[in-house]
């Protein structure tokens, strides 16, 4: 498994902000960098509100983390990481055999 592991992956969270009262949108902030593999799963088109898109998804490997950025969180669909520069928004984290050893990730790739 480690040497398939060659793909630096950031992790990052939407950084939300109250300034009185109100929530402020500051963008996304890296959580972390990790070491992972990529897989291509599926690639397919999809048309909405007139609007084509290209869909890709990925499965994503990578060790288990509990203690993700400051608030030691872990990995949330909530989350996106960046891989080569391209954005992966998370769909899917599964804890493989609930061991606390590794993720496997379903992302998806607007392209």
């Amino acid at each position: 498994m480690i040497g398939k592991m060659d793909r630096r992956i950031h992790i990052e969270k939407r950084d939300i902000t109250r300034v009185d009262g109100v929530k402020v949108d500051n963008g996304w902030t890296r959580l972390e960098t990790v070491y992972g593999s990529v897989e291509p799963m599926t690639g397919y088109e999809r048309r909405i509100a007139e609007q084509n898109g290209l869909l890709a998804t990925h499965k994503v490997t990578m060790r288990y983390r509990s203690n993700l950025g400051e608030e030691n969180t872990e990995l949330l669909p909530e989350h996106r990481l960046i891989i080569d520069n391209i954005t992966h928004e998370v769909r899917q984290v599964l804890n493989r055999d609930f061991r606390n050893m590794w993720y496997d990730v379903t992302t998806e790739v607007r392209i």
